[in-house]
């Protein structure tokens, strides 16, 4: 068989004006040789510009076009092994979507991958271990919140035995059911919109009849239950999530359901991965991450069975809602990974081949904020890999990582933009227009903080004499700026229950600690001058979700005793 040829890559401005090769890395490589800015003025459709081109395309979409199903994710080529189509004997979701442009690649051995890296120092974990957080707080084991979490002991009505429990399903009345579908629709499902309300309502309860209702249909439905009994719910210092926790009675008779029909599923159910989407998105919203990674785990490995067997007999919404299903997994996973090093799924690796979910007709803002979510988690994974990595994070931040940084920066600032005018937020505002602009504010946030943190850590690691440049303090002002809006900006997210409560409690934790630092530094110490303040606000929103042997407890801990600390100093 003839090889396919080869092909090359979209050449940056810098490399097309010195006619020299470029391998289309952001930035290339170079412009990191010679320490100058890289960009594109002409994006191409191949996989080198993805990151930037899924940004861009996200709004022109929404303008031009009535259907984004065409929308594509092009294939990269990178130093890591992709996943092969499959060899079955049917043709596959993989090699039966629209092709998308491309482009000659010579070389993307340079391309960061969209995949966070195994062992990266992004999480709190890796924070506790820097020396200059050790002389602040002592030493810790470097998989400290991993260890308490998964040591963590659940009350006893949260138990769960799905050998020994007699599976009775709850029974709820019409209004009862409508009433938490509804709840479910207007909060959990705002951004993370894999569902579609019509079609649920068509298929769960109004089209189905106890007799016809298969058992993983009943635990969609009793997911959903929970999830509507939860979402929304207000946080105060008086509730006792250990005792009562709300859907709870939903989520036990769903997820002995849906384990149990996982083990005998070898093809992949489409409502299987749904029900343990939404079980672990439940799960989330009480602040379990470890249990809610390993029901992703389960269901991105189900959506991945079927992308690797489905055909091309399947009609386009049946193609989009699969692959609504695979990028919730590919979201949920990453914000899970982007703090604990588990294993992976595989998600992470064949989302080259996955189709983005359409905006229908009257694109909504829920659609366009899954489409944003997607395409800001495509640029944190990135970030993870290359400023993170292992073998990556520099201590001496030199020319490479700052051209690294500000091309990274370049990317979000570009995403920003590229949000339609009804999810865009207005960041000089702490006022949204909706849900979903609030969230995508704080990503927005995040995203600046976890960019220009090396530079906060390489500053207070130094000795208190030694010199540090214009270039350096600037970026450790864009870090502090972005921790401390994103601090003032999470009250209302943590005090209620949502999907995003850890990881915004984990975040919480994460900034305070980084503006602790700042504080004490005698070069950062003018960026932070209010930072009692901002310590009592991170110490108040960890609070309420601080129960007795929980990660969290262990972290506003830490930061109760920082405080004190700095208090006296």
């Amino acid at each position: 068989m003839a090889s396919m040829p080869k092909r090359s890559n979209v050449a940056c401005d810098s490399c097309r004006s010195h006619k020299r090769k470029c391998n289309g890395g952001a930035p290339c490589a170079g412009c990191i040789r010679r320490q100058v800015e890289c960009a594109y003025s002409a994006i191409g459709k191949g996989s080198q510009a993805r990151l930037a081109a899924t940004s861009l395309r996200l709004n022109s979409q929404v303008r031009q076009s009535n259907d984004a199903g065409s929308l594509t994710v092009a294939r990269r080529t990178s130093s890591q092994p992709r996943s092969k189509a499959p060899t079955s004997s049917g043709p596959s979701l993989y090699n039966s979507r629209q092709k998308p442009l491309q482009v000659d690649v010579e070389d993307g051995s340079a391309l960061p991958p969209l995949t966070i890296p195994l062992g990266h120092r992004c999480t709190n974990n890796s924070l506790l271990v820097l020396p200059q957080v050790q002389s602040l707080i002592g030493q810790y084991p470097e998989d400290f919140f991993y260890r308490v979490e998964s040591q963590r002991s659940l009350p006893s009505t949260q138990w769960f035995n799905p050998i020994s429990d007699y599976l009775e399903l709850p029974q709820v009345d019409q209004d009862t059911a409508l009433a938490l579908i509804s709840n479910f629709f207007q909060s959990a499902h705002l951004v993370n919109f894999f569902l579609d309300q019509d079609t649920f309502l068509a298929r769960y309860v109004y089209g189905l009849t106890p007799a016809d209702a298969s058992l993983n249909d009943r635990a969609i439905l009793h997911a959903v239950f929970a999830l509507g009994s939860v979402a929304g719910k207000t946080i105060d210092s008086k509730d006792v999530l250990d005792k009562d926790t709300p859907g709870m009675e939903y989520f036990k008779p769903a997820l002995h359901i849906l384990t149990t029909s996982w083990t005998t599923s070898f093809s992949g159910e489409i409502n299987l991965s749904q029900g343990l989407v939404l079980c672990a998105l439940y799960l989330c919203n009480i602040a379990q991450p470890l249990r809610a990674w390993k029901l992703i785990h389960l269901a991105s490995t189900t959506v991945q069975q079927i992308l690797l067997r489905s055909d091309d007999t399947l009609n386009p919404a049946d193609n989009d809602e699969i692959f609504r299903v695979a990028w919730s997994c590919f979201c949920i996973e990453s914000d899970l990974l982007s703090e604990f090093h588990q294993p992976r799924s595989g998600i992470l690796h064949i989302m080259d081949e996955m189709r983005f979910p359409s905006l229908g007709q009257a694109p909504m803002p829920a659609n366009l904020a899954f489409l944003a979510e997607i395409s800001i988690r495509l640029l944190l994974n990135r970030v993870h890999y290359s400023i993170y990595s292992a073998d990556s994070l520099t201590e001496v931040p030199g020319g490479s990582l700052i051209s690294i940084c500000t091309e990274l920066d370049r990317q979000l600032n570009n995403w920003y933009d590229a949000l339609p005018n009804t999810v865009r937020p207005d960041l000089s505002s702490p006022e949204d227009a909706n849900f979903q602009s609030y969230i995508l504010r704080l990503r927005y946030w995040s995203a600046k903080d976890i960019i220009f943190r090396p530079f906060v850590f390489y500053v207070t690691s130094l000795p208190a004499d030694t010199y540090v440049s214009d270039i350096i303090l600037d970026k450790c002002q864009i870090c502090l700026s972005s921790c401390r809006y994103w601090l003032l900006s999470t009250k209302k997210l943590l005090s209620q229950h949502t999907s995003w409560a850890y990881s915004a409690l984990s975040t919480v934790f994460g900034s305070s600690l980084v503006l602790s630092l700042a504080a004490i530094s005698p070069r950062l110490q003018s960026f932070v001058p209010n930072i009692s303040e901002l310590q009592n606000f991170a110490i108040e929103r960890l609070k309420p979700w601080a129960l007795p042997g929980t990660s969290v407890e262990c972290a506003l801990e830490i930061l109760i005793s920082v405080q004190k600390k700095l208090r006296y100093r």
